[in-house]
């Protein structure tokens, strides 16, 4: 019953191009019911290959680069219908004229090529050409990680460099580029332009600067296998500086921010701070903090037959105000040549507000109109702490034994929203935590 269940929930969340009939969804259901809950779960197999190549002028000032990759994945069709409606295809999506559902599907199969040219060589002047394109039903999360596929890519870069010291500057860099992606509909999903400054003095500090400028868009991912959503315009901007990193204690500091054209923000603020003063030790401390507003973030899809502009279904979003606190700290210690530790531990609190919830007007827009119903509360405080430590021991020339130790603890407050440090540092510590360790060892046979 549980499995019947799921699956006509997914027929009926596949919207109205994918909507299955009664009659198919019984005999889906029926499927479902009389064959190996694996099967419906699981692809039976999933190969991908591919290959790359490398060209370089004679003078190496020129480089052609490029690679093929081919994928197919097979099982039953319950299965073949969980890839095509993940998040990374969304073939669901009602107002997509070149994606569909094909529910009888027992094979997927994909492909994604890319080329791109570069002038490497050249006292001052850098820059390449790039062209990339991943099919709609290339699938490798079997072997590896894939976040979106239906992309087209094109994108450029021209860098200005200059290595000879002046009164001031030991050597610096400016580079400008552009990137467009569309999907295969045509549709464009990221316009791209940043320019970028990086720059050492003759005293070896260091920094960077960088201004960029995401066009207005459409995202085919925002509303989890619905319509279009427009993509707000907006600016960025990161600045980084970076005191001698010869120096036994040096310092990084990084400022970033954005601001787009429905009044969404955020800034945030990392320091790194570096300490080896002996050469048998080094510490680094990082801290960050970032705060924001995201205009219209995702909440929830309802289905609403009166909502015809929008397929029969409300798509809902918020304003969401965020806070972000975090600590990265290092240790490493070496105590002989062979016997060494390294210590790594990061605390991270986050908070999530959702304010006003409205309804998605209209495919493509950005208009919302605020919804009467019930909304479910994503309001969410989220803290966690993770350590690990290595401790690796070379007991004799080329071979090596590893004591590893993790631990994790995490602790979630959801329709809490608020910010509260003294809070949520309490809520972590009293966490249960989830200790792994892991005895690792090699040996070396000489010949």
């Amino acid at each position: 019953e549980p499995l019947s269940n799921y699956l006509v929930a997914r027929a009926r969340k596949d919207g109205d191009r994918g909507r299955s009939s009664v009659g198919g969804m019984i005999t889906a259901v029926n499927r479902q019911l009389t064959s190996d809950p694996l099967e419906t779960a699981l692809r039976s197999s999933a190969y991908a290959g591919g290959a790359d190549f490398r060209l370089e002028s004679p003078s190496r000032a020129w480089a052609l680069v490029g690679s093929a990759a081919y994928s197919r994945v097979a099982g039953s069709p319950e299965a073949m219908i969980a890839v095509q409606t993940s998040g990374n295809h969304f073939f669901q999506r009602p107002d997509a004229t070149h994606l569909g559902v094909d529910r009888n599907a027992t094979s997927l199969t994909g492909y994604s090529v890319g080329a791109q040219i570069t002038r490497q060589g050249g006292r001052h002047w850098r820059g390449n050409l790039a062209l990339a394109a991943t099919s709609p039903a290339f699938e490798v999360n079997d072997l590896g990680y894939q976040n979106r596929t239906d992309r087209r890519d094109i994108a450029t870069s021209v860098t200005y460099q200059e290595n000879q010291p002046g009164s001031f500057l030991r050597n610096y860099a400016v580079n400008g580029s552009v990137r467009y992606e569309h999907n295969f509909d045509w549709q464009p999903i990221q316009v791209r332009h940043s320019v970028q400054l990086n720059y050492r003095t003759l005293g070896f500090w260091n920094g960077s600067a960088s201004i960029t400028h995401m066009g207005r868009a459409y995202s085919d991912r925002n509303t989890r296998g619905g319509p279009l959503i427009q993509r707000p315009e907006d600016w960025q901007a990161r600045l980084n500086l970076g005191s001698d990193s010869r120096k036994p204690v040096f310092v990084s500091v990084t400022l970033n921010g954005l601001s787009d054209e429905y009044d969404g923000w955020n800034a945030g603020l990392d320091v790194a701070t570096f300490i080896r003063t002996s050469p048998r030790w080094n510490i680094q401390i990082g801290p960050s903090f970032t705060k924001g507003l995201i205009p219209a973030q995702y909440v929830a899809t309802i289905a609403d037959p009166s909502a015809t502009a929008t397929y029969g279904k409300r798509y809902l979003f918020a304003p969401l105000r965020q806070t972000t606190l975090a600590m990265e700290t290092r240790f490493n210690f070496t105590f002989t040549p062979r016997l060494s530790l390294e210590l790594y531990a990061q605390p991270f609190l986050s908070s999530g507000d959702y304010l006003d919830v409205g309804s998605l007007d209209a495919p493509g827009g950005f208009t919302f109109t605020p919804y009467a119903g019930q909304a479910p509360n994503r309001d969410f405080n989220y803290r966690s702490l993770r350590g690990t430590g290595v401790l690796r021991w070379e007991y004799r020339p080329g071979s090596t034994l590893y004591l590893a130790w993790q631990q994790s603890m995490d602790d979630r407050a959801m329709g809490v929203g608020d910010f509260d440090f003294s809070r949520d540092t309490q809520a972590l510590f009293r966490a249960r935590p989830d200790n792994v360790f892991v005895l690792k060892a090699s040996y070396w046979f000489p010949m």
